[in-house]
C-alpha cells in the first residue's frame, strides 16, 4: 500500500474516531453555557463538559442540564426582567406550564445517581416527600368532602369536620418540614452539576424549560 493511501485511510479513521467519541446529537459548537433555542423544530441546550459545549439536542449531557433546570425551578422566582424577556420571545405563557410540566421527581434523581451511594439519602428522603404529599392532598380531600356533607347535606357532624382538618393541618405540617430537609439535601447535588457543566444562571434554566414546554404543546 502506498503511503499516500495509507495516509487518507488514517485520517479517515482519525476522523471516524473523532465523531463516535460524542454519541450525542448535536447542533456544533456553542459559546454561552445555559443558553437555549430551537432548531429544526426541537429545543437544544448550550451544554458540555471540560469547556466543550454544543447545542445538544438529547443524551447525558443534555439530560443532566435539564435535571439542573427542575432543581433551579423549583426555588426560582419571576422578575420583572425575565418577565420581560419571556414575554419578548412568546414564552411567557409556557412559562407557568413548567410546573405541571416538569416536576422535579424521584426517578430523574435515580437515573442521575445510576447507583451512586451520595445521593441515597436525596433519593430516600424525595420518595418519602412524595408519599407524604399524596397523604396530604388526601386528607385536605377529605375534609373538605366532609365539610361540604355537614354543611350542605345534614350528613356527620361540626367535630368530625374539626378533627378532618386538624389532621390535614397536622399533614401540611410535616409535607412543609420534609420539603426543607429535601431542599437542603439537593443543594449539593445542584452544585455538582452546575459546576461540571459551567450553569450558573438559574434564569437561563427558566427560559430553557419554558422553550420545551412551548415546543412540546404544538
Amino acid at each position: 500500500m502506498s503511503k499516500i493511501k495509507l495516509l487518507t485511510l488514517l485520517m479517515a479513521s482519525l476522523l471516524l474516531s473523532g465523531c463516535s467519541s460524542d454519541p450525542y446529537a448535536n447542533a456544533g459548537k456553542c459559546e454561552s453555557p445555559g443558553e437555549s433555542k430551537v432548531i429544526d423544530e426541537r429545543v437544544a441546550i448550550c451544554t458540555g463538559i471540560e469547556g466543550k459545549s454544543k447545542w445538544y439536542f438529547e443524551g447525558k449531557y443534555f439530560d443532566d442540564s435539564f435535571l439542573l433546570a427542575k432543581i433551579d425551578y423549583l426555588s426560582f422566582k419571576l422578575t420583572n426582567e425575565l418577565a420581560s424577556k419571556l414575554k419578548s420571545e412568546d414564552l411567557y405563557d409556557s412559562f407557568f406550564g413548567i410546573y405541571e410540566a416538569y416536576k422535579l421527581s424521584a426517578d430523574d434523581l435515580m437515573t442521575y445517581a445510576n447507583g451512586d451511594s451520595r445521593w441515597d439519602d436525596l433519593i430516600e428522603l424525595k420518595v418519602k416527600l412524595e408519599r407524604e404529599i399524596e397523604t396530604e392532598e388526601y386528607l385536605s380531600g377529605e375534609a373538605t368532602r366532609l365539610f361540604l356533607d355537614w354543611k350542605y347535606k345534614g350528613k356527620g357532624s361540626s367535630s368530625e369536620v374539626f378533627s378532618a382538618r386538624e389532621a390535614s393541618v397536622r399533614q401540611g405540617n410535616l409535607t412543609n418540614d420534609l420539603y426543607q430537609s429535601f431542599n437542603d439535601k439537593l443543594g449539593p447535588l445542584r452544585g455538582v452539576i452546575s459546576t461540571e457543566y459551567s450553569l450558573s444562571d438559574r434564569e437561563l434554566s427558566s427560559i430553557f424549560l419554558s422553550r420545551l414546554v412551548k415546543i412540546n404543546a404544538k
